[in-house]
């Protein structure tokens, strides 16, 4: 799913990760444009989580932006009972909030400065 004031998911449901679901999706995520406005986070967080095949799921959780509404995706996060796992990408993405939003949910954060490969940043978080 990809979201700024807005989301657009890439299907009506979470896939299995399957051979064939993993190369349609890192098809989608290599063309992806990803500048859709402001940052509406826990409606992204609550979309998505309302998809079927979310309930055992773990989020990766990308973004470049600032984080509006803080206390609200920290309690949605919460509440949900999911691991967040946060690449924030840039200079002025709000890490002490993403690592905060990692932390409280039993998962991890990576921090990308400009120039440097997001790739590796999400192997460290898959490890």
């Amino acid at each position: 799913s990809r979201f700024g004031s807005e989301v657009e998911h890439r299907s009506k449901a979470l896939w299995k990760a399957a051979p064939a679901a993993l190369a349609s999706a890192r098809n989608w995520v290599e063309a992806l444009e990803a500048d859709m406005g402001g940052t509406r986070m826990n409606d992204a967080i609550l979309s998505t989580l309302a998809l079927p095949g979310a309930d055992a799921s773990d989020l990766l959780l990308v973004t470049d932006g600032d984080i509006h509404a803080i206390d609200d995706v920290l309690e949605t996060a919460r509440q949900s009972g999911h691991r967040f796992f946060v690449v924030g990408i840039g200079s002025s993405v709000s890490e002490g909030l993403l690592r905060r939003l990692a932390e409280e949910t039993g998962g991890s954060g990576e921090f990308v400065a400009p120039g440097e490969q997001v790739e590796a940043a999400v192997l460290r978080l898959y490890h």
